[in-house]
């Protein structure tokens, strides 16, 4: 027979003291990460609407798909950041649609796709209208 007195309920672990000394410090690595990778800077004017897709480790992926200055199409993909929840990157979402000005700062990759070699660029930064970057 159970005694239930004695039964003892798991209570959640209070957070380490510096929990939150830990995400500002991973936050900084980020985007120090993500600013030593910013090589190349291109503006691009959106010809399709964004596309969001998740990861199993539900990070937000923007998909983007425009032409730079010169007319040439250009497909660009952004990771959100470990910080953003999905709220936030919803809110970016649903400002890059058919026909917006972006600009954006990352890297050319260069990926094999069934034999066929492919160029896109991987964005570390958005930046639209007159706002501050998004890393």
């Amino acid at each position: 027979m159970f005694h239930f007195a004695k039964l003892r309920l798991a209570r959640r672990a209070d957070p380490p003291k510096d929990a939150w000394r830990r995400l500002a410090e991973q936050v900084a690595l980020d985007r120090a990460s993500r600013r030593s990778e910013s090589r190349a800077r291109i503006a691009l004017t959106l010809t399709q609407d964004a596309e969001l897709r998740w990861t199993l480790a539900d990070t937000g992926v923007i998909h983007l798909h425009g032409r730079d200055g010169r007319g040439r199409h250009v497909p660009a993909v952004w990771r959100a950041p470990e910080d953003f929840d999905r709220d936030r990157v919803r809110a970016l979402f649903r400002r890059l649609a058919s026909g917006a000005l972006v600009e954006l700062e990352g890297l050319w990759r260069t990926r094999d796709v069934r034999g066929t070699p492919l160029i896109d660029f991987v964005a570390q930064y958005i930046t639209l209208d007159a706002d501050p970057p998004v890393p």
